[in-house]
């Protein structure tokens, strides 16, 4: 059975990301009486979209770096059949 890390983590959170930026309601987040949010499109705040796909690509950039930073020395690490 292969788990499937990418497409349960990436891509959900990408389309929650995104989602949230359509869906958030200014009404909604101001339940508390403290939080005060502009809201996403249904509150005419269309440039939440922008800020919801800019932290999208970030968090992706940041952990395709980060993975690749952190395996590459650990493939030179492990044993090959060469050295045994």
């Amino acid at each position: 059975m292969r788990l499937q890390i990418f497409a349960s983590h990436a891509i959900g959170g990408v389309i929650g990301n995104i989602l949230t930026a359509l869906f958030a309601q200014k009404s909604v987040a101001g339940f508390d009486g403290i939080t005060a949010i502009d809201g996403g499109w249904i509150d005419h705040h269309y440039i939440q979209l922008g800020y919801q796909v800019a932290d999208s690509a970030a968090g992706f950039g940041y952990s395709f770096v980060m993975t690749v930073r952190t395996s590459s020395p650990y493939n030179s690490l492990t044993p090959s059949a060469k050295n045994t």
